[in-house]
C-alpha cells in the first residue's frame, strides 16, 4: 500500500489533536486577535460565534479542518471560550446544522488567507518534492513531515492523509526512475554487457565476478597485496570509471553504493535495465576508489611489517656477510607497488 511508509504515530497526528496542546502552542495559535473578533462578530449565535472560532484557530494548529469541529480537547474549548465570553458547552450546539460548519469554512479560509488543496497546489507540491529529492536522499516518511510542514507554513489545507502519502510516494519513485534513466543513458551498449557480466555466475564458479570483486583483500602478505592490486585492475576494465556522475547528490551516490553492495547478485539481476546498470556503474567506481584504498591500505602493512625485522636480520647476519640480503624483500616489494601503479622506481 503506498502509505505502508506511514508511522503510526505519523498516521494518528496527521491533522487530528493527537494530545491537547501545550500552553505554548495554546498562546500562538488559539489566543484570538482582534480582526478574528471582528470576524467571529459576525456570526449571530452564540454556538456558530464559538464554533467558529474553534474552527479558525484549529486551521491554523492543524493546518486543516476536522471531520467534526466539536471534537477538540477541552483546553482549546475553554481557551476560545474565555475570549469570547461565552460558555463552552456551547460548542455541543453546533453540531445541530452541519452545513453552517462548510459556510464557515469558506469564510475562514478568505478570512486567513488559505487556499485548498486543488490542482494548483498540488502541482507546486510535486515541484518542491522534486527540488528536495534532487539535493538529497530522504526517507519517505521524513519527505512526507517536511511536505506536511511546507503545507501549513505555505497556508495550503492538508489533504487526506492517503491522498498525500501516495503523491509522496509517487514522486520519489519517478525522482528515482529519473535518476536511473539519466545515468543509464551514459553508458554505452559494450559498457552495459560488462556490467551485467558481473552478475553472470561462469561455468564451474561457485561466485559471480561481483561477489568476487566486492570482497575485500585480509591477508597482509605479498601475496595478499598482488592480488589486491590484481582486483583493482578487474575493476578498472570494467571501463566506467570515467563516467560523469558528479550531478548526482552524494547522498544518493551513496544509497545506490550500499544497495548493491549488500544485494545479492540475483537480487540485481531482476532489477529493471536502466536501475541495474544505474546502480552497478555507481558501485563500481565507489568500488574502485575503495579498492585503490585497500591497496594503500595493505601495502604499508606490508611495508611496516617486513621493515620491522631488517634490525633483527642485520644484527643477527653480521659477520655472516649477508646483510644485503636481509633488505631485499623490503625493496622488492616497493619496486613491485610502483609497477603496479604504473611509477617508475628509483634505481
Amino acid at each position: 500500500m503506498p502509505v505502508e511508509f506511514l508511522t503510526d504515530e505519523q498516521a494518528a497526528r496527521y491533522g487530528r489533536y493527537h494530545v491537547p496542546p501545550t500552553p505554548e502552542q495554546l498562546t500562538r495559535f488559539f489566543y484570538l486577535s482582534e480582526q478574528d473578533h471582528a470576524f467571529i462578530a459576525q456570526r449571530r449565535r452564540k454556538r456558530n460565534r464559538l464554533g467558529c472560532a474553534v474552527q479558525l484557530a484549529t486551521l491554523r494548529y492543524l493546518g486543516t479542518f476536522l471531520p467534526d469541529p466539536t471534537r477538540v480537547p477541552d483546553a482549546v474549548t475553554r481557551t476560545l471560550a474565555d475570549q469570547l465570553d461565552i460558555d463552552p458547552d456551547s460548542l455541543q450546539d453546533y453540531r445541530k446544522r452541519v452545513s453552517t460548519w462548510y459556510e464557515h469554512q469558506e469564510l475562514i479560509l478568505h478570512h486567513t488567507g488559505t487556499a485548498p488543496f486543488d490542482d494548483r497546489q498540488a502541482f507546486r507540491l510535486i515541484r518542491w518534492l522534486y527540488a528536495q529529492l534532487a539535493t538529497g536522499t530522504l526517507r519517505p516518511g521524513v519527505l512526507f513531515d517536511l511536505a506536511t510542514a511546507h503545507l501549513v507554513a505555505h497556508k495550503v489545507v492538508l489533504p487526506g492523509v492517503t491522498l498525500l502519502a501516495r503523491l509522496v510516494a509517487r514522486v520519489r519513485d519517478r525522482a528515482g526512475m529519473r535518476t536511473f534513466e539519466g545515468l543509464s543513458r551514459r553508458l554505452s551498449p559494450e559498457q552495459c554487457d560488462r556490467l551485467d557480466q558481473l552478475l553472470t555466475l561462469p561455468s564451474g564458479a561457485s561466485r559471480t565476478p561481483l561477489d568476487t570483486l566486492r570482497t575485500p583483500p585480509t591477508r597482509v602478505t605479498a601475496p595478499g597485496l598482488v592480488a589486491a592490486l590484481q582486483r583493482v585492475e578487474q575493476i578498472r576494465e570494467i571501463g566506467v570509471g570515467d563516467v560523469d556522475v558528479r550531478d548526482i547528490p552524494d547522498a544518493r551516490r551513496s544509497l545506490l553504493a550500499r544497495q548493491a553492495q549488500g544485494a545479492w547478485a540475483q537480487t540485481l539481476s531482476r532489477m529493471g535495465p536502466e536501475r541495474r546498470h544505474a546502480t552497478l556503474l555507481i558501485f563500481v567506481q565507489q568500488l574502485e576508489r575503495t579498492a585503490t584504498d585497500d591497496v594503500l591500505d595493505l601495502f604499508t602493512k606490508s611495508f611496516h611489517t617486513c621493515w620491522s625485522r631488517v634490525p633483527h636480520d642485520v644484527m643477527a647476519a653480521q659477520g655472516r656477510g649477508n646483510v644485503g640480503q636481509n633488505v631485499i624483500f623490503p625493496v622488492a616489494l616497493w619496486r613491485g607497488f610502483l609497477a603496479a601503479t604504473g611509477s617508475s622506481p628509483p634505481e
